[in-house]
């Protein structure tokens, strides 16, 4: 199944058109238009002065490369609800789609490593749809935030490459997230993006978030593209039932690779979520 997204908004509920936002702002890394004056371009940057002009670099680079989209990526998931374990693993294809917006496409779902591509690729494809759509009109720390917003957060190593720590917070659909950008200080770009909620536990539809975390790992490619590479996130959710209570524990990796670049259509602002 090979279904055109949609570029119009999406229809389904505010909590996960929210989710789909946010996470395609922590995943892709894409900067918000017009946050951020910058143009495409191998950063040659070998000091920089200051906290204010490395986040300003970075941000450049971002925003330069916010259409920049993996062409392949793989969803390998660990959940739990209750006693029962789920292994679930998932790879999907987004390719260019011409005058249209991208294509997606589901090539393989293997559930406890059994073969249920024919029987479930429509319903991933369709949650996998809000994701795409959502790219159109993220929230990201480094389009966000300008460099009098960001605080320190301290140094470390990262593949053998010294960075520098800066936290910003974002508000989603209430959620508070802290996020901390850890930025290649000899070459500019955030290398690391890790985030938690801090307003927990949470309730949201009937469920309630008690733990959420992540961390998306960034490289640049041959061209000097900031790209995705591997994005992990962890969740600990209690939701309502009939016979009481029931508790979803997820572990989730996404892979990404064989990068390109979108030149369809775009909106030309981003899109607030209001309304369910």
């Amino acid at each position: 199944m090979q279904p055109i997204l949609r570029f119009a908004s999406s229809s389904c509920r505010r909590s996960r058109r929210t989710h789909a936002a946010l996470l395609a702002g922590l995943l892709f890394g894409l900067g918000a238009p017009g946050a951020v004056a910058g143009v495409p371009g191998t950063p040659t940057v070998r000091a920089l002065a200051g906290d204010s002009n490395l986040w300003a670099t970075a941000a450049r680079i971002a925003l330069a490369s916010r259409w920049i989209l993996p062409g392949r990526a793989t969803i390998d998931e660990h959940s739990s609800q209750d006693a029962a374990t789920t292994h679930t693993a998932i790879t999907a294809r987004l390719e260019d789609a011409g005058a249209r917006a991208p294509r997606l496409t589901i090539e393989a779902v293997r559930i406890n490593n059994e073969d249920k591509t024919q029987a479930t690729a429509q319903e991933m494809t369709h949650g996998l749809s809000e994701l795409v759509e959502s790219l159109y009109s993220p929230d990201h720390p480094l389009g966000r935030h300008s460099s009098k917003e960001i605080r320190p957060a301290g140094e470390t190593l990262i593949d053998g490459a010294r960075c520098r720590g800066f936290a910003t917070h974002t508000t989603t659909d209430g959620l508070n997230l802290e996020s901390t950008t850890w930025i290649d200080v000899a070459l500019g770009y955030a290398r690391r993006i890790d985030y938690r909620a801090l307003n927990l536990p949470l309730r949201r539809d009937g469920a309630t978030i008690r733990a959420l975390s992540g961390s998306s790992d960034y490289a640049l490619d041959a061209r000097g593209r900031w790209i995705l590479v591997r994005h992990s996130e962890r969740s600990d959710l209690k939701a309502s039932s009939f016979l009481g209570s029931i508790e979803l524990l997820s572990d989730k990796t996404i892979r990404c690779e064989h990068h390109w670049e979108y030149t369809g259509p775009r909106r030309k602002a981003l899109a607030r979520l209001t309304g369910p």
